[in-house]
């Protein structure tokens, strides 16, 4: 079987088709990127709030009654160790934004 001889017009079409690819190529990784560093700043962001509510438990409440407190302050036992544990699967998934994150566990009563 004989090869066909390229001719500058061939050569332009592969070239084209070529480009294009590299186009597609270089376009998908950038929109990689671009998502996988929204995915690291939402979960820093996850991660620092978990921080502020771990060492303030009165933090996301600014304007509680008493009895309200109390209830807090009863809940905070099991509040702290959960906030704990989702500010390191948040500081983790930070790292690694690529990685699956498992949905969030209810909160303790």
């Amino acid at each position: 079987m004989r090869l066909h001889r390229m001719t500058t017009r061939r050569w332009m079409i592969a070239v084209a088709v070529v480009a294009l690819l590299a186009g597609v190529v270089i376009e998908l990784q950038r929109r990689v990127r671009i998502e996988l560093q929204r995915r690291r700043v939402r979960f820093h962001a996850l991660a620092a709030l978990y921080r502020r509510k771990e060492s303030n438990p009165q933090f996301p409440y600014l304007s509680i009654t008493f009895k309200e407190w109390e209830s807090l302050n009863e809940r905070w036992p099991r509040l702290k160790p959960y906030y704990a544990a989702m500010r390191k699967k948040y500081e983790s998934a930070e790292r690694c934004p690529w990685l699956l994150v498992e949905p969030d566990p209810p909160e303790p009563e």
